[in-house]
């Protein structure tokens, strides 16, 4: 299950999966995956924290992340560039 730490800030638009629903369980339940966010965080307008990412205390995007990157850090770097359609999936080639 996900769990936000205290004086963090969410903004509007955000996403925060914790649970994968086209994805069961032997007994035809969603599984589900430990999404964290740390204390005294801010996670920006519109931002997408995906299934099973621990954000740590006081983390921080410190600059602009381009349109399609993928970006990991403390601050957060880009680490590549990738081609993405509706909610993020993947574009095939």
């Amino acid at each position: 299950m996900g769990l936000i730490g205290n004086n963090t800030l969410v903004y509007k638009g955000c996403v925060i999966l914790s649970h994968s629903h086209p994805k069961r369980s032997s007994d035809d339940k969603p599984i589900f995956y430990n999404t964290k966010i740390g204390n005294n965080c801010f996670i920006g307008i519109n931002s997408i924290i995906q299934l099973g990412i621990t954000i740590g205390d006081g983390s921080v995007v410190t600059k602009n992340i381009p349109k399609g990157s993928f970006a990991a850090g403390n601050p957060a770097v880009v680490i590549k560039t990738i081609a993405c359609g509706f909610f993020g999936k993947l574009k095939s080639n």
